[in-house]
């Protein structure tokens, strides 16, 4: 499961451009970075967007054509309760001095600028972002998964699993055949979760109440990004 590379909502910047350790087995839930953005450097933001006419006009920068193998950028932008969704390609970029040269506004080069300007936030915020620390979500989309087996050689480890049994968690994935659920997990849950989570690797094996064994795959939710479980939006 993944989700967005950048979010920023509420005065706070969303990175999950982090590094992942090169280990195996890996941290089973990698969280983002996240830095608080002042009322400042949200309004840069919103006054460089409308600048390069993203705010209006047209939300497809592609051309009307996708390329085999090319490469796309979807950016969601809610303001003033009203959301568009932009697609272009990141890769239609000019660079002057280590930064975007000018473009004409609502031109896909446009798109490719400000792309580059959400990449490269502490350079374009210097002074409006604060201390980067690690994010703390308020929703978990967690995937139950049948069991990790050993593999090279080093056996999975088990954990209980703190919340409602497993035949009972969340709902069947679609499609699915290996008996695979979904579920958000919110609230008192995450509160139970997560501890759980960050001490666990790709090869824990949760155990429920009732002897049942699962793995899981797991990531934070952002804010006002849609679960990808069917059990809610």
């Amino acid at each position: 499961m993944t989700g967005p590379v950048l979010t920023i909502s509420e005065g706070i910047v969303i990175d999950n451009n982090v590094a992942i350790p090169m280990i195996f087995p890996g941290p089973l839930l990698i969280l983002p970075n996240a830095s608080p953005l002042t009322a400042a450097g949200e309004q840069m933001m919103v006054d460089q967007a409308r600048e390069l006419g993203l705010l209006d006009g047209p939300t497809d920068f592609t051309g009307g054509t996708i390329a085999p193998g090319g490469v796309t950028g979807n950016l969601l932008i809610t303001l003033d309760g009203q959301t568009r969704e932009l697609i272009g390609n990141p890769e239609r970029l000019r660079m002057c001095n280590d930064r975007p040269c000018q473009v004409d506004p609502g031109t896909p080069e446009a798109f490719a600028a400000y792309w580059w300007l959400l990449q490269n936030t502490q350079t374009w915020l210097a002074g409006s972002l604060g201390q980067s620390n690690q994010y703390r979500p308020e929703r978990l989309a967690v995937m139950v998964v049948p069991p990790a087996a050993a593999n090279s050689g080093i056996s999975p480890n088990e954990v209980d699993w703190p919340l409602v049994d497993f035949a009972d968690f969340g709902v069947p994935m679609p499609g699915a055949s290996d008996g695979s659920r979904c579920a958000t997990v919110f609230g008192d849950d995450l509160d139970a979760l997560l501890p759980v989570l960050v001490r666990a690797n790709q090869m824990t094996v949760f155990v429920d109440s009732t002897g049942a064994k699962q793995s899981l795959n797991v990531r934070a939710l952002v804010p006002l990004e849609p679960s990808p479980c069917p059990d809610q939006a």
